[in-house]
């Protein structure tokens, strides 16, 4: 059954998001959005523990008012690992064996025994101008990988919170999902996706709504705030403070000393992050014969730094612009919460887009959350239980053994209760169906009867007794009673006469049938079956009467 509401589940790491989204008629509405800090300090946020906590107890609060249904995870970007490859076409099933046994170590330097991870086939290159130049069609290929260890504290959450998770998302995939979804973008257009977030930040490549090449740059927010807290001696919650009013544009040439002495610090930082954003489009243009980033869109709560995205296209030559745009022809909400609903779009993208997965069919659909994880984390959670539990219930069978025996000997005594009732139900109900059909043939005769009613009963048993045994491909057409006996006659397509008369060995009144004449006809076996009155009361009077029914 289609579903028509979505949770999408943002847990990022200092911040977690949460959005329902409606399936209408023109696409999804936003019907309700969270966002809210863990109120951590930095000490804290690094203890997963302590953060898995905050989280869960934000959730609580929110699922007082939302109910958590068709729920959508999408993990932290620090957790997960994306890698575009680029390998021959083959089908899903032949990729996921050949990556079962082993990856290139320069592409999957993973030991995918202790990973969750899944694939998503993204292009094709089924023309010819696409070739590789070794001479064999490829295809990119998504691949996603988080740790077992992750993936299980995301499913203990949700346990622990009494929801179902329908999908374990990846956090830039469904950013990207969002913006594939809201956004019109022609098929050949190279495009930047930068999602800022609090540790690290997803720097991707993308032709169309392809991804083509996607980097993880372990640099974020809270690296800015760790700055500021070390050059102005401000504790956590201040220094967050600070960066959110700090203006980027003005760069090292800021107006106040504290401004400046900030920019001063991070400035090995920066470059090191900028190095990194210019060499991933320099990576892609390089391979692409040609191609270039032509346009770069910034997400996360990175992009709503005051104008950090005049700041970061200043240092690449690139076109920057933040996400805070949504598409209505595909996406509505109420007037009520546009306000609110635009200002923090930026931080909302990858929970939309997570929503997106139980309404829609993405582009990536990556999903970190296989059967046999749920199963073993179930299974670990009580192993220590396992052992108890199993004599228990070896005791309790062996106790139960002289019970279940003596349970299984009255069930069976049943069976054979109900088996011959319904064998008595099944010859009762031949008995029903042939005499229904006997009936029915009753009503297609034209027939002819004598007047006084004493005899209505005896020629009435022999009317009936009679249909009962003429065979299907045999039809009566006439039935008399008179004083020289019981006659009647009809037809049949070929000559089944002799059948007749068998059947009629069963019967009280058509035993040993002596007068059964038959003649050809042109396309059809006409024939007379009579009783003589010797065998019969006699008639004193004789009446015709036809019925309303006709030759079959």
């Amino acid at each position: 059954m289609a579903k028509t509401t979505s949770i999408g589940i943002d847990i990022g790491y200092n911040q977690l998001k949460v959005v329902q989204l409606k399936k209408t008629s023109n696409g999804v509405k936003i019907d309700r959005f969270y966002f809210e800090d863990y109120g951590l300090s930095s000490k804290e946020l690094d203890s997963p523990g302590i953060r898995m906590k905050a989280i869960s107890q934000i959730l609580g609060r929110i699922f007082k008012d939302l109910k958590p249904v068709n729920v959508v995870l999408a993990i932290s970007k620090f957790e997960e690992n994306i890698r575009t490859l680029s390998m021959p076409i083959m089908l899903e099933k032949q990729l996921r064996e050949a990556l079962k046994l082993g990856g290139n170590q320069e592409f999957i330097p993973f030991d995918l025994k202790e990973m969750i991870w899944d694939v998503n086939i993204s292009h094709l290159y089924r023309r010819k101008e696409d070739v590789k130049s070794d001479g064999r069609e490829k295809m990119d290929v998504i691949f996603a990988v988080a740790k077992k260890e992750v993936v299980n504290n995301y499913l203990d959450l949700a346990e622990k919170l009494k929801f179902s998770v329908d999908f374990l998302e990846s956090n830039a995939l469904a950013s990207l999902n969002f913006s594939c979804f809201n956004m019109v973008i022609p098929k050949d257009k190279v495009w930047g996706k930068i999602d800022f977030g609090s540790e690290t930040t997803a720097v991707n490549v993308l032709e169309g709504e392809s991804l083509k090449f996607g980097l993880n740059v372990p640099w974020g927010i809270n690296d800015i705030i760790e700055v500021v807290q070390s050059s102005l001696s401000m504790d956590w919650l201040t220094a967050k403070e600070y960066v959110s009013k700090l203006d980027f544009s003005a760069g090292y040439t800021g107006s106040d000393d504290q401004s400046k002495k900030v920019f001063s610090a991070l400035e090995s930082k920066i470059k090191d992050f900028l190095r990194q954003l210019n060499g991933a489009f320099s990576f892609f243009e390089s391979k692409s014969g040609g191609s270039s980033v032509s346009e770069v869109i910034i997400s996360g709560g990175g992009s709503k730094l005051v104008n950090i995205g005049k700041y970061i296209s200043s240092k690449i030559g690139k076109n920057v612009k933040s996400e805070n745009q949504i598409n209505k022809n595909v996406i509505s909400y109420d007037k009520a919460i546009e306000s609110s609903l635009l200002e923090n779009l930026p931080l909302l993208t990858t929970a939309i887009g997570a929503g997106l997965r139980n309404l829609l069919q993405v582009k990536n659909n990556i999903n970190l959350l296989p059967l046999e994880i749920i199963i073993g984390r179930k299974l670990r959670s009580r192993r220590s239980l396992i052992i108890v539990v199993a004599v228990c219930i070896f005791l309790i069978l062996m106790l139960a053994t002289g019970y279940k025996m003596k349970q299984r000997s009255d069930v069976m005594l049943k069976i054979d209760d109900i088996t011959g009732k319904l064998d008595t139900m099944s010859s009762d109900i031949k008995d029903l169906k042939r005499k229904k059909k006997a009936i029915d043939r009753l009503k297609i005769i034209k027939i002819r009867y004598t007047k006084p009613e004493t005899k209505f009963r005896k020629w009435s048993t022999y009317i009936y007794e009679l249909s009962s045994i003429v065979p299907d491909r045999m039809w009566l057409e006439t039935a008399e009673w008179s004083s020289l006996g019981f006659d009647t006659t009809g037809a049949c397509k070929e000559d089944i006469v002799k059948e007749l008369c068998d059947n009629g060995e069963n019967t009280e009144n058509f035993k040993k049938l002596k007068s059964v004449n038959t003649r050809q006809l042109e396309d059809r076996t006409a024939f007379k079956v009579s009783i003589r009155a010797e065998r019969i009361p006699a008639v004193k009077t004789k009446t015709s009467v036809s019925s309303a029914g006709g030759n079959k």
